[in-house]
């Protein structure tokens, strides 16, 4: 339902804002809205506490974005909150901790990108370094053969046994598929001729950081292991400074749940208006809520709370209860309602079931729908307004309503019903499409009316004659309709002079309601009634597609292949009853219900409270 909203005035004496704000915070059940009153004066905000305030909690927040990011290496360590004198200059030492941190780690990174690509040269190599570096002979190579291919290896062995006369070993190992990376040992005074040959054949020859000292490769080799060895400790250093400095940051968690408060709460001080000895704040507010705000602000001084009736259209606050609330999530689709309309979410309660079972119909699939929902609402129903949770329940109590129907229609997994000796209790829908249609029809004809009528009822709630005029004559014409199509059935003639006069009175109300436009509306909404024959078409592909599914079994030859090809077929018809029947519920309501009934305003209701700020979750 949608709640009865009260606008409401609160004044206090001029200058003495931060106490009615602080209250309304508190209240947290106030929508605020701005006075629209040229006599009245914004009041002076003191921007030095707002621009104080705005940069310590941004400047917190950034931490808490950097910590964030380094989450999976930090623990949480429950610290002692920072006392409020010391904080200025606390959160000023933490912040040029943070950037130095960042300085080193940037540091770091770039030494580690540089010497970290050499981790494969290291691993192709450890097992020669330990073997050559006591020896003065032989002199040790590194080469890199990019686009390798056999004719190029063959080639350089080639080689090599011509120019060392056999005196080489030469090892090489893939790093990708274009790349093999070498080494080289020769007799040391050869390294010329092998120089010469490694350039007539393009091969190029490993080099290493300018930084990394060394005579050979094989010391050059060993310093970088040191180097990067080296590296890795102060990267364990740097997580540790880093620990460190986190802990200091969590000293602040009060004061950043504090910041952000205080700093949400200067979003309301623009809606403040004063007058020469008086400060204002407008806003609206649950009638059952009413006692609560005046209680709240008497105990302030010199602070009343005034009813106000002004033209501003009140917000929009929905409240039902348990599983038909699970159904706003339907409604939270649509614009915001007008604080007028009737809420449609416990007719979407109805019907919405009504229509997905009519659909689906079938038990064995009602039960994997209605598990699924089951499974999700208890993964997700526990959390504060959660999408899957509420459609969790939606989906389980319309998995019931296709079990019940299922049950009506006789279908379980289609015909294999008939093998069970499941019967029919109502008719087999996939044999009678023509009463399929016919009954898909009525339920629109009654849903459609169903409308109207609302639409008549509210339309007397607001006051507004020329709508209560336009649905009552839609609603008379429909009757007049119905009337001749039963002197038709029985005839009847008094049923046939009823319903002319019926459909006069009708036409008449409709013209003064809405001119001509509503006898145009006449055909519409008729068009809407026969849409509903999509309950009949979408009901009837689910039972001939589940048919076909288990007639693949035989078709396939029975056996594995003839039950995974109907199992495959039954799951395909189960994902999109998950999905059409939803879309198509939803359409019928949105388009053709609704629009006989439903008024839409201007705003949700948004109360000025800790509610309406993102939570952070801590720090």
């Amino acid at each position: 339902m949608i709640t009865n909203m009260v606008q409401i005035t609160i004044i206090g004496p001029r200058g003495d804002y931060q106490q009615i704000l602080d209250v309304v915070w508190d209240l947290n059940c106030i929508h605020l809205v701005e006075i629209d009153n040229p006599s009245l004066d914004p009041i002076d905000v003191p921007t030095h506490t707002k621009q104080s305030n705005q940069y310590r909690l941004d400047t917190l927040t950034e931490m808490h974005h950097f910590f964030a990011s380094h989450s999976d290496r930090l623990i949480r360590h429950d610290q002692d909150q920072i006392k409020l004198e010391m904080i200025e200059d606390k959160l000023q030492q933490l912040a040029e901790q943070v950037n130095r941190w960042k300085k080193e780690r940037s540091s770091l990174e770039e030494k580690l990108e540089v010497y970290g690509q050499y981790d494969q040269i290291l691993k192709t190599f450890q097992d020669i370094i330990p073997q050559l570096s006591d020896t003065g002979l032989l002199e040790v190579r590194g080469i890199i053969i990019r686009n390798p291919t056999v004719k190029i290896k063959q080639a350089l062995h080639q080689e090599l046994q011509r120019q060392t006369e056999g005196l080489y070993e030469l090892s090489l190992q893939a790093v990708s598929s274009d790349l093999l990376l070498g080494s080289l040992i020769y007799p040391k005074e050869l390294a010329d001729k092998i120089r010469t040959l490694l350039e007539g054949i393009n091969i190029s020859e490993l080099t290493l950081p300018s930084s990394i000292q060394g005579g050979n490769l094989v010391e050059k080799l060993d310093n970088l292991e040191t180097v990067q060895n080296r590296m890795k400790i102060e990267e364990e250093a740097l997580m540790k400074k880093l620990q460190e400095i986190y802990d200091d940051f969590l000293r602040f968690d009060n004061y950043y749940k504090f910041l952000t408060e205080e700093v949400a709460k200067i979003g309301g001080l623009p809606y403040f208006r004063q007058s020469t000895h008086f400060n204002l704040l407008s806003g609206f507010c649950d009638i059952r809520e009413l006692d609560t705000v005046r209680s709240a602000c008497n105990k302030l001084s010199n602070v009343q709370v005034l009813l106000d009736k002004s033209e501003i259209q009140a917000p929009t606050q929905m409240k039902n209860t348990e599983v038909i609330k699970e159904f706003q999530v339907f409604t939270d689709l649509l614009p915001p309602l007008a604080s007028q309309s009737i809420d449609p979410t416990l007719l979407i309660a109805i019907f919405f079931p009504l229509f997905y079972g009519f659909i689906v119909g079938d038990i064995g699939y009602g039960l994997i729908i209605a598990t699924l929902g089951y499974y999700v609402y208890q993964k997700y129903g526990r959390e504060q307004n959660s999408t899957f949770g509420d459609l969790g329940m939606v989906f389980l109590i319309s998995g019931i309503s296709a079990i019940v129907f299922g049950i009506l229609f006789g279908e379980f997994f289609g015909n294999f019903a008939v093998q069970l000796g499941i019967r029919p209790l109502w008719f087999h829908r996939g044999e009678d499409l023509m009463t399929l249609l016919l009954i898909s029809i009525a339920i629109g004809a009654f849903h459609i009316i169903l409308g109207i009528s609302l639409g008549i009822y509210n339309a007397w709630k607001v006051h507004h004659t020329r709508a209560m005029y336009g649905h009552s004559g839609m609603l008379l014409v429909f009757v007049s309709i119905a009337l001749i199509a039963l002197q038709l059935l029985y005839a009847s003639t008094i049923l046939g002079y009823i319903s002319g006069i019926i459909a006069l009175v009708g036409l008449y109300y409709l013209l003064v309601g809405e001119g001509f436009i509503g006898i145009i509306e006449i055909i519409s909404t008729f068009a809407n009634m026969l849409s509903y024959a999509r309950l009949m078409a979408l009901g009837a592909a689910s039972v001939i597609l589940a048919d076909l599914a288990n007639e693949m079994y035989h078709i396939a030859g029975g056996g594995i292949l003839g039950l995974v090809i109907t199992l495959l077929v039954h799951l395909l018809n189960i994902v999109i009853a998950m999905f059409s029947p939803t879309i198509h519920s939803m359409r019928l309501h949105l388009v053709e219900f609704f629009n006989k009934f439903v008024e839409y305003g201007v705003t949700k209701y948004t109360p000025f409270g800790p509610t309406t700020q993102i939570s952070k979750g801590g720090m």
